[in-house]
């Protein structure tokens, strides 16, 4: 299954590394995919990881994860265009600091 995780913080970066290991394709799309971070951890990881901008990360996959904070939810959706070709798993984090809740 060809997976892309939107979100190359550390939740993003957890999931990626678990379905990969699974056999699964996975692409981080990441607003900054040629950046130093992003272009270090998808070789750390590797199985094929890679990463892309966000609407290229979503376009042929199956299934589509939002693992990026509340506040970048919406920009980030916009964003990724169509997404209704595929199954999307809503992995996004309210909290910030602790327990408090950034709506």
């Amino acid at each position: 299954m060809r997976i892309a995780v939107i979100g190359s913080g550390s939740v993003g970066w957890g999931l990626a590394r678990s379905w990969s290991t699974l056999g699964h394709s996975v692409v981080v799309g990441s607003r900054s995919p040629d950046s130093e971070r992003v272009v270090s951890l998808a070789n750390e990881i590797g199985n094929g990881v890679s990463a892309s901008g966000l609407a290229d990360s979503a376009q042929s996959a199956d299934v589509i994860v939002l693992a990026v904070p509340c506040s970048a939810t919406e920009d980030s959706i916009v964003a990724l265009g169509d997404l209704s070709h595929g199954v999307i798993i809503d992995a996004t984090n309210p909290f910030v600091g602790g327990l408090n809740l950034e709506l």
